[in-house]
């Protein structure tokens, strides 16, 4: 009997949304297709059942062309269409791939941390909702333009069920193709001594070192695909050979069938020549004769009767013999693709266990660099604060001061254009689509020689937050300050 094991992994639901706006640095949010692509792929080669969930607005936009997420059609030809799963533009996203998620037992790949969806549960919905996000909700992060799951996720796999079936036993096997199932692995830790090595760099041999281990990341994925290469490269020939060999055993059961029949033929003649062998007797006996000579008619029709039919078993068993023999040629031909295949097969496995081992460096070496992330980001945010408090107090005049009887709109449109001012860069080239500052909802609050910027959209806080810098430097100028500082805020309203 043959154990044959179902797919116990679990489904895999994609946030298009959050992936696509993770991918790269995108002006619009309206995202990129090649990172719901690239996280598609992921799951796909490690055997994942995967659905990607996708509002229509993203995909298809009547009214705007430009207003879809980019490269939608490597989106469209990478990611088969049962595995694109629409949704109305009107329809809330969140709403359809968590419900399907719980249902069929899925983990979520997405960054959002689904507080919205959360907030609106109840009761028994709600204790639910939490047992499943638990260990539900897969992070990541893009490196390189590479899918990169969270290293502390750990998905439970659904319970394997085994069924049997019965082998079918034929003159001459050939080599195994089962792979056994992988056994689980644990989330690499790294030893309390390297966290403490690197904790005591200082923050630029921090970031040095941090630069080392991309390097080595970037050497490890290049070995690790260099071997699954050949290990796909040696399965594809062993189940060539292995498909070889099902063919000719299927051609030797075919001549084996025609050597029984021959047999079985020359069985019957043989039978009936002993019957015609009886009468030819008994005829000589009548005729009186005591020697092989045929006197009478009918012993001499007898005779050549008797001839005819040892002539058809003749012919049978040397048929039945010529079938024997190219059995014998192809059973031979058969062990040496066997040799070959499992030959093949054991190189194969080398090399996935090659592949195995570089692919838990390779994790071992990014836990690490995610940790020493932890440790550059910690030592950062103690720096800023430590630099805060050294601070001197700020010397007006305030922009509060400069814009003090200023109408509250008045105000509001004349810091919108002295951002734009700055951001000239994200205009849009065809001036069809408004300033990204236009379609942030921004709101200001002016205190002392502060000027909180409040949005709802994380997109536009990071551009404002990349371009501190400059922003500073031009109210500074243009409003002749003392002191200036800029503090973003995520609005909660929706």
């Amino acid at each position: 009997m043959i154990a044959l094991i179902k797919n116990n992994k679990r489904p895999v639901a994609i946030d298009c949304a959050n992936v696509a706006c993770s991918y790269a640095h995108n002006l619009d949010n309206l995202g990129d297709g090649r990172g719901p692509v690239e996280a598609y792929k992921y799951w796909k080669r490690k055997g994942h059942k995967v659905k990607v969930f996708v509002s229509a607005r993203k995909l298809f936009n009547k009214s705007d062309s430009k207003q879809v997420m980019a490269n939608i059609e490597f989106f469209e030809e990478e990611i088969p269409l049962q595995d694109r799963i629409r949704i109305p533009p009107d329809a809330d996203d969140d709403s359809y791939f968590i419900s399907w998620a719980m249902n069929k037992d899925a983990f979520l790949v997405s960054n959002d941390l689904l507080r919205d969806h959360r907030e609106r549960l109840k009761g028994e919905e709600l204790e639910k909702f939490n047992s499943w996000s638990k260990n539900s909700r897969c992070g990541f992060i893009f490196v390189d333009n590479e899918f990169i799951v969270d290293p502390n996720f750990q998905a439970p796999e659904i319970v394997a069920v085994a069924l049997e079936a019965e082998a079918v036993a034929i003159d001459a096997g050939r080599a195994s193709t089962t792979t056994p199932p992988k056994p689980k692995h644990k989330r690499p830790e790294i030893p309390d001594e390297v966290i403490e090595d690197m904790r005591a760099l200082s923050l630029s041999d921090k970031v040095l070192r941090e630069t080392e281990l991309d390097g080595e990341l970037v050497v490890l994925k290049r070995e690790r695909d260099e071997s699954n290469s050949r290990t796909n490269k040696l399965r594809a020939e062993r189940n060539a050979i292995n498909q070889e060999v099902k063919e000719m055993i299927a051609k030797i059961g075919n001549l084996k069938d025609s050597r029984n029949q021959h047999n079985q033929a020359a069985k019957e003649l043989k039978k009936n020549r002993e019957l015609i062998d009886v009468d030819l007797k008994a005829a000589r006996k009548k005729d009186g004769s005591k020697s092989n000579e045929a006197k009478s008619e009918e012993s001499r029709k007898l005779k050549k009767k008797q001839e005819i039919a040892h002539k058809a078993v003749q012919n049978e068993v040397k048929k039945g013999n010529e079938f024997h023999e190219l059995m014998m040629k192809k059973s031979k031909i058969v062990d040496k693709l066997r040799e070959n295949a499992n030959d093949k097969h054991q190189k194969m496995t080398a090399s996935m266990e090659n592949a195995n081992c570089l692919h838990e460096k390779y994790i071992l070496v990014l836990t690490t660099k995610f940790s020493l992330m932890d440790l550059i980001k910690a030592e950062k945010k103690n720096n800023l604060s430590q630099n805060r408090e050294e601070v001197e107090v700020p010397n007006p005049p305030f922009l509060s001061d400069v814009l003090a009887g200023k109408e509250e709109e008045e105000i509001s449109m004349e810091l919108r254009n002295v951002l734009k001012e700055v951001l000239v860069e994200y205009s849009s080239k065809t001036k069809r689509r408004a300033h990204l500052v236009d379609r942030a909802g921004l709101s200001f609050k002016l205190d002392g020689h502060t000027l909180q910027i409040s949005s709802k959209e994380r997109w536009c806080l990071g551009i404002l937050n990349e371009n501190r810098g400059s922003i500073t430097d031009t109210f500074l100028e243009k409003y002749d300050l003392g002191s200036f500082k800029m503090k973003l805020k995520k609005s909660t309203n929706k």
